[in-house]
């Protein structure tokens, strides 16, 4: 169940920016001010050290997490 007490709410990130960073951990915590439960993170060409820091930093704001990736004809192989 989510904080509100209703189906979770989440706030997709890709529409900001094809990628996250560190310079975007003071998001998360907008996120969570403003009532959403967890956020979805675009995740592509992430190496494992981005994916380490994305899990730390939603889980300090209290979020749950998903991820969305995409592919183009350049990342086909």
């Amino acid at each position: 169940m989510s904080r509100t007490g209703v189906r979770p709410l989440g706030f997709s990130f890709l529409y900001f920016a094809p990628r996250i960073g560190q310079e975007h951990r003071p998001w998360f915590a907008r996120a969570a001010h403003h009532g959403y439960d967890g956020v979805e993170l675009p995740v592509n060409d992430a190496s494992a050290q981005d994916l380490a820091f994305l899990r730390r930093a939603v889980a300090d704001e209290g979020l749950r997490c998903t991820a969305v990736g995409f592919c183009t004809a350049a990342t086909v192989h």
